[in-house]
C-alpha cells in the first residue's frame, strides 16, 4: 500500500508539470498576435488587460484595506462598550460613597452655643 501512494504522488507531479507546460504555452500564445487580427487592435486588447489587471490588483488591496478597517472599527466598539460599563460601575461607586459619606455626617452630633436672642 505504501507504493502506491508514491506512485499516485509521481503521477501528480508529472500532471503539475504538464498543467506548468499548458500555461506556459498559453501565455506564450497571449503574447503572438493572430494573424488575421489587426496589431494595433491587438496592442490595444494587451493594454486593456493589463489595466484591468491593475484595477484588479488595486481593487484587492481596498478590499484588504476595508477589511483591515472594519476590523479596527469593531475592536474600538468593544474598547468604547467595555469604558462605558466601567465608567457606569465607577459613577455607582461614587453615588454609593457620597451617599455614605452623607449618613456618617448626619450621625454626627455638633453642639453650638447659642445665646439668648439666638432662640
Amino acid at each position: 500500500k505504501g507504493n502506491d501512494s508514491s506512485d499516485e504522488s509521481d503521477f501528480s507531479d508529472e500532471d503539475e508539470d504538464s498543467n506548468d507546460e499548458s500555461n506556459w504555452e498559453e501565455d506564450m500564445l497571449e503574447e503572438v498576435c493572430p494573424s488575421d487580427c489587426d496589431a494595433e487592435l491587438y496592442e490595444g486588447v494587451i493594454r486593456l488587460r493589463e489595466k484591468r489587471l491593475d484595477q484588479e490588483e488595486k481593487l484587492a488591496e481596498f478590499h484588504r484595506e476595508l477589511d483591515a478597517l472594519k476590523r479596527t472599527h469593531d475592536r474600538q466598539l468593544l474598547r468604547d462598550k467595555q469604558s462605558d460599563t466601567e465608567l457606569k460601575i465607577v459613577c455607582k461607586e461614587i453615588q454609593k460613597f457620597q451617599r455614605e459619606k452623607q449618613h456618617r455626617l448626619n450621625d454626627i452630633f455638633v453642639t453650638i452655643p447659642l445665646t439668648v436672642r439666638q432662640k
